[in-house]
């Protein structure tokens, strides 16, 4: 659905419609603040409780103490590495100044080993972990997914699209008698066991994925 805006007797009048027209909503609108109503009843619904929510934090954050072990260990390889080279271009530099390279043997020689530098500083750099603070990180996910609906209210208009789809990344149906129906919720939110009818949550029907909001 998409969104738009109306004048009448009471001034402007928002409202979503469906240019779809093989759809029940086809060409048809309804009252946006109807559907953002449903939409934020639903985000109430699909979040998780903190029971879950502590759950999936202290899972992550294991999992990357597990990670961090590793790249620590990573790291330290690549500055082994480093200071191998490091000393061989040092060696490098010294024999051109003694006579044992010609110019073009210490110019091929000098740029292979800075190739090789510049692969492994890379290398260290994307196992650096140092000033990557992951627990906080996780903990504002957390706290965000616990209040996702104040969250999409509080979202600035051109902003709630994007949030939707992290939500929704196949988009969400909705129908004027049903409301929103069947939905495929982000890895996230597949923790939670809500209240909606499962039967909905496995059968994908035809309908309409609004772009909230208008």
């Amino acid at each position: 659905m998409t969104g738009g805006r109306s004048r009448g007797n009471g001034g402007l009048y928002a409202y979503y419609k469906c240019y779809n027209s093989n759809c029940e909503m086809g060409h048809r609108t309804i009252a946006k603040e109807q559907v953002e109503q449903e939409f934020v009843k639903l985000l109430k619904e699909i979040k998780p409780s903190q029971k879950h929510l502590d759950l999936l934090k202290a899972t992550v954050i294991d999992l990357w103490e597990e990670k961090k072990d590793d790249l620590q260990e990573d790291a330290k390889k690549y500055q082994k590495q480093l200071d191998n080279l490091e000393t061989k271009r040092k060696r490098i530099y010294e024999m051109r100044e003694d006579g044992s390279y010609t110019k073009e043997d210490f110019q091929e020689r000098r740029a292979a080993i800075e190739n090789e530098i510049a692969t492994i500083r890379i290398s260290r750099s994307e196992s650096k972990i140092d000033q990557f603070d992951f627990e906080a990180a996780i903990t504002y996910a957390t706290k965000f997914v616990a209040s996702l609906d104040r969250q999409w209210i509080d979202l600035r208009d051109e902003l709630k699209p994007r949030l939707q789809k992290l939500i929704f990344p196949e988009g969400i149906p909705y129908y004027r008698s049903q409301g929103f129906t069947t939905m495929k919720l982000s890895l996230m939110l597949q923790i939670k066991e809500t209240a909606r009818d499962e039967q909905s949550l496995l059968v994908t029907p035809p309908g309409v994925e609004p772009g909230l909001p208008g």
